[in-house]
């Protein structure tokens, strides 16, 4: 579950309640699933995605936002 908080003007603030995320700093993208494995695909496919397009070095970061 994500929650989305916006204000007026400025870039939209993310908080991750539970499951997993991805980001990357260098495209400022980032994905959330349920599972690890769901977020390692889709890391992966950005990965992928501008490896073919162009030579952005991406430097991906996965997290877990389970409480334990």
């Amino acid at each position: 579950m994500t929650k989305v908080l916006s204000r007026p003007g400025n870039k939209s603030q993310f908080t991750q309640l539970q499951g997993w995320s991805w980001y990357c700093p260098y495209h400022d993208t980032m994905g959330s699933g349920d599972t690890e494995q769901e977020v390692l695909f889709m890391a992966g496919a950005h990965l992928y995605y501008f490896e073919d397009v162009t030579s952005d070095d991406c430097d991906v970061i996965i997290k877990n936002h389970n409480k334990k």
